[in-house]
């Protein structure tokens, strides 16, 4: 309907999407559950950097704040090259991030990626709204331009 709905959960399908276009990520992967969706043109582009449990990428679930962030850190260190420092974190909510992806959170928090909220949580397995990713990605962006 060509409204952007700030406010709506992105899916990981349509983040996908939104990273391949923001960056004009080129590549291929495969995910067993993808070969007729919608997007699978930009998960080919984009599905590796956004974390993934096993072979399926789930493109119709939501993505989380951690997906996100990961992806974005995942962009600038893989594909951009960059050498990102790695910042302690302290967020109220530390052991819901997944223990595999701490350096990747402590690199976007470093960089400005993401912050926590006022309250001291990150909340990195909440769905992330159009606005969050929108605001991640320009940060990236911006990173990038420095």
């Amino acid at each position: 309907d060509k409204t952007f709905k700030p406010n709506g959960a992105v899916t990981r399908g349509e983040l996908a999407k939104m990273l391949a276009a923001a960056f004009d990520l080129a590549g291929s992967s495969s995910y067993s559950d993808v070969k007729d969706h919608w997007a699978v043109g930009y998960i080919a582009r984009a599905g590796r950097f956004i974390p993934t449990k096993g072979r399926l990428f789930e493109p119709d679930n939501k993505a989380t704040r951690q997906d996100v962030a990961v992806a974005l850190v995942n962009i600038l260190t893989d594909e951009k090259g960059m050498k990102l420092e790695e910042a302690e974190l302290n967020f109220v909510d530390l052991p819901m991030i997944d223990e595999e992806y701490l350096p990747q959170i402590g690199k976007a928090v470093a960089a400005g990626i993401v912050s926590g909220y006022s309250d001291g949580n990150l909340f990195p397995e909440e769905p992330v709204s159009r606005a969050e990713t929108a605001a991640m990605i320009c940060r990236l962006i911006n990173q990038q331009e420095k």
